[in-house]
Order: C-alpha cells, then sequence, then structure tokens
C-alpha cells in the first residue's frame, strides 16, 4: 500500500506543478495547444474548446505545448528585415 500512496503523492505534485504553468500561461494570455500529464503513449484524451488535455502512460511528468509563431523582427542596425522563430 505504501508504493500506491507515494505514486500517488508524486503524480498530485505533478498535476499541481503542471497547472501552476498552464494558469501562468493563460493568465498571461498565452494560448497552450496541449497539457499533458505523464510521458509515452496517450491513454485518455480531451479535446477542450483551445486545449487538448491528455493522460499518457508513465506518469513521472508533464508538458505543455505552445504554438510556434513566427515574428517579423526589424534590426535597427541592418537594413533587412529578419524573420525569427519563437516559442510562446
Amino acid at each position: 500500500m505504501s508504493v500506491l500512496a507515494a505514486i500517488s503523492v508524486v503524480l498530485l505534485l505533478i498535476v499541481v506543478h503542471e497547472f501552476g504553468h498552464f494558469a501562468a500561461a493563460r493568465l498571461q494570455k498565452i494560448r497552450v495547444n496541449r497539457f499533458s500529464i505523464g510521458f509515452g503513449p496517450t491513454l485518455l484524451k480531451y479535446q477542450g474548446s483551445e486545449t487538448e488535455y491528455a493522460l499518457r502512460a508513465i506518469p513521472l511528468g508533464g508538458t505543455l505545448a505552445f504554438p510556434m509563431t513566427i515574428l517579423r523582427v526589424r534590426s535597427l542596425l541592418t537594413i533587412p528585415t529578419y524573420y525569427a522563430i519563437v516559442q510562446f
């Protein structure tokens, strides 16, 4: 029973930690494409209005996926316009 309790506590800590990242991004109006708890193959998945929520097979971490955006950056020192790929 102590192994199950330890796994439950670690999973709870991971969920709270990843939700902190999710909440901070949303409060700053940053779009979150995917919120996953765990790694590996997807066990459960729910597609919300903006975000895909997933529970994966190995519950030892989590991930948030943000959209890639191409920004047009004009340098003050040079004439050409540069394009930078920035992940938000």
